[in-house]
């Protein structure tokens, strides 16, 4: 488990964008060796996916890719612990290996 921990405004949610896709294509986004390529599962409570998808879009735009096809993304509103058995299903159900969450402190 990773916890990116910060003011708000200054980038947390970017930065686990550039993880999600350095992750989902197995390319170096971050200027890092590159990690095994699997699908990955965000789960958002912060904003909405027209937020998400425009920071997706800038992100790939800026390092000259398309737009990877096996991150998905999940609008949360429940709790963490409420949306438990979704996520693990949903984890199955996807192959996931890498579940990302924004943020912390609402989807408690």
């Amino acid at each position: 488990m990773c916890i990116l921990f910060g003011d708000g405004g200054n980038g947390k949610s970017t930065i686990a964008e550039g993880i999600a896709v350095s992750v989902a294509t197995g390319l170096s986004i971050l200027d890092s060796a590159p990690p095994a390529l699997t699908p990955v599962l965000v789960l958002d409570w912060e904003t909405d996916k027209d937020t998400w998808l425009e920071r997706l879009r800038a992100i790939c735009k800026g390092a000259e890719i398309e737009p990877a096809k096996n991150i998905y993304y999940r609008h949360m509103i429940a709790s963490l612990p409420e949306s438990a058995a979704y996520i693990r299903r949903e984890i199955a159900r996807l192959n996931i290996g890498l579940v990302i969450c924004d943020s912390l402190g609402l989807a408690g």
